[in-house]
């Protein structure tokens, strides 16, 4: 199973701690890391987020998704292409052009996945499914880290699975060894995790140990 570490931070420095703890064991083909942005309106609390500062990390070695827990996400998308980011994730609850911000992402030869909350209803997206491939499942309410896995969401990625069979389908929130086995049994390809690996006294035991299932 496709692993990637999660940076939510509440600082840039904190942000650049995490994202050098996750450079030091991810290797090979797998070289994602993923970042929380979250703006206090669409989510309860305010982290970093500063596709600027990111960009003076000059992290090239990694492959970086952004996921954009944020009121009126179009508008924030353009300067994380620009600061070199491969995927884009929004949530359908927030998004208003997709057609737009498909053509955009294709410009700078990036994906476009689009992210469910675990209190909406899976339906939500089926109007997307000609458009879009990949689909992230929340499994926790957006924004906080550290929060409990909801199995409500085993469903949805089951309906994802069954209705988009060529979907990539990555799961964030919650995640640990019992969950991460649990959202591959239901049909998810990714597991993102931000506490369970970069919290823990062994990041590099807790990522590999994800891996393997």
């Amino acid at each position: 199973m496709q692993v990637i570490p999660s940076i939510n931070a509440q600082s840039f420095e904190e942000a650049r701690v995490l994202i050098e703890k996750a450079e030091k064991f991810l290797s090979g083909d797998n070289l994602w890391i993923h970042i929380d942005v979250s703006d206090g309106i669409f989510t309860p609390n305010k982290g970093w987020g500063n596709p600027s500062e990111f960009k003076s990390l000059n992290v090239q070695s990694l492959k970086v998704e952004v996921h954009l827990m944020v009121e009126g996400p179009d508008a924030a998308v353009l300067p994380w292409l620009e600061a070199g980011v491969k995927r884009i994730i929004v949530h359908v609850e927030s998004i208003a052009d997709p057609d737009a911000l498909l053509g955009l992402c294709q410009e700078f030869e990036a994906e476009l996945g689009l992210a469910i909350s675990p209190d909406t209803k899976v339906e939500e997206l089926k109007s997307y499914f000609n458009k879009i491939r990949f689909y992230q499942v929340l499994a926790v309410s957006p924004g906080l880290a550290g929060q409990t896995f909801k199995p409500v969401v085993l469903g949805k990625i089951k309906f994802l699975r069954q209705n988009v069979p060529n979907a990539i389908i990555e799961v964030d929130g919650g995640i640990n060894l019992e969950t991460a086995e649990s959202v591959k049994k239901a049909g998810a390809d990714v597991v993102v995790s931000a506490s369970y690996i970069l919290n823990g006294r062994d990041p590099q035991k807790a990522y590999l140990e994800l891996k393997e299932i």
